[in-house]
This record gives C-alpha cells, sequence and structure tokens, in this order.
C-alpha cells in the first residue's frame, strides 16, 4: 500500500453508516423533543400574556376540602374570586355542589 492510498475507512463500513445514522436520527428526535417542549410551554404561559378582551374570573381556590364531618353539623367555606379581564364580569347563578 502507498502512502497515498488509506485503508479501509471506518466511516464507510456498514457498521459505521448504521452508528451515523443512528446518531443524526437522535439528534433529529432531540431537536423535535425541544421544539414540542417551547411550543408546549408557549401554550401554557398564553393566558398569562395574553390580552384579556373579556371578563376573565380568577379564584384564590378553586377546591377545599372539609374533611370528614358529621352530618348533622353545617359547614361553610367562603371561595375568593376577581375579575382579571378588562370588561364587567356579571355573576348570574351560583350552584353549590
Amino acid at each position: 500500500m502507498s502512502q497515498n492510498e488509506r485503508p479501509n475507512s471506518s466511516a464507510r463500513t456498514p457498521r459505521a453508516r448504521r452508528l451515523r445514522r443512528e446518531r443524526l436520527a437522535s439528534y433529529a428526535v432531540g431537536v423535535l423533543l425541544v421544539t414540542a417542549g417551547l411550543s408546549l410551554g408557549a401554550w401554557t404561559l398564553w393566558p398569562y400574556v395574553a390580552p384579556i378582551r373579556g371578563p376573565r374570573l380568577v379564584f384564590d381556590e378553586t377546591a377545599h376540602d372539609f374533611g370528614a364531618i358529621d352530618q348533622t353539623r353545617q359547614v361553610r367555606h367562603v371561595f375568593s374570586f376577581v375579575n382579571r379581564g378588562a370588561q364587567t364580569l356579571h355573576v348570574k347563578d351560583v350552584v353549590p355542589s
């Protein structure tokens, strides 16, 4: 073999080509996952950064657990809420569960 001839390069073997394709596929999947994650993050934050055109009801808490109570005992809980929207909020009907 002369000095100008290169031995069979490992990049040309079937195994090396397969590994190269797998590595490229891994990079592509990684880029796809990062892009999807950023997109999901943007959609998750959208309600907080988007302009609010109508009324927007925001509660301090959306559930309350009284725990174990006797059936004869009366219980009460107040849910506080605020209108964070740009227009007037009209509460017309409240139905307890």
